[in-house]
C-alpha cells in the first residue's frame, strides 16, 4: 500500500445534494453489507479464500475512495495526494 503523503487541502466545492449524498451512503451499505457476507461464507479451500480476500480489499478500496472524495469536497486533505490512488494502492 503506499505510504500516505501530505496533500494541500483543496478549496472547498459546493456541498453535495441529499440524492447524492444519498447515493455515496447506500453504495457504502452495499459494499459493507457485502463485505460481511464475504468474511461469512466459503468453502475452506485456498483459492476461495483468495478470492474472497482479493473481493474485500477491492471492497474496501471502494469505502476508502468514497472517504475520500467526501472529504475533499467538506475542504479537508483525503488520506492520499488523490483520491484515485486508493484504486491503486496495490500497484
Amino acid at each position: 500500500m503506499k505510504k500516505q503523503t501530505t496533500s494541500v487541502t483543496p478549496e472547498p466545492t459546493p456541498s453535495q445534494t441529499p440524492d447524492q449524498v444519498q447515493a455515496l451512503l447506500r453504495e457504502i451499505n452495499v459494499l459493507a453489507s457485502n463485505a460481511i457476507q464475504l468474511a461469512l461464507q466459503g468453502t475452506g479451500e485456498e483459492e476461495d479464500k483468495d478470492q474472497r480476500i482479493l473481493l474485500l480489499r477491492q471492497a474496501m478500496e471502494r469505502v476508502g475512495w468514497i472517504a475520500d472524495v467526501a472529504l475533499r469536497r467538506l475542504g479537508e486533505p483525503g488520506a492520499f495526494e488523490s483520491a484515485e490512488d486508493w484504486m491503486l494502492a496495490h500497484v
